[in-house]
């Protein structure tokens, strides 16, 4: 692959996660903005951009970001059961 196209397709997807981040959470992405600078996994990034739009709240977000690329789907919210996606009582 051209190394232009990747660090083109890296950039573009490095400012979608943190418009995402920004629109989904309304936060601050200043804090973001160095450590999605850092990533050259678009694998990892584009993974990402599916938990921003998909994770339940920024407190799970947080914890697949800090998972890193070793973690393989979205954990739960407490309270679901993940084997049929029905609420348990609590």
């Amino acid at each position: 692959m051209d190394a232009t196209w990747m660090n083109e397709a890296l950039h573009q997807d490095r400012a979608d996660l943190l418009a995402l981040i920004r629109m989904r959470f309304n936060k601050n992405i200043s804090q973001w903005e160095e450590a999605v600078s850092r990533v050259d996994d678009g694998d990892f990034l584009e993974r990402m951009i599916l938990v921003v739009a998909n994770a339940p709240n920024y407190e799970a977000f947080e914890e697949e970001w800090k998972a890193g690329p070793s973690r393989f789907r979205i954990d739960q919210q407490p309270g679901y059961q993940s084997s049929q996606g029905t609420r348990k009582e609590r």
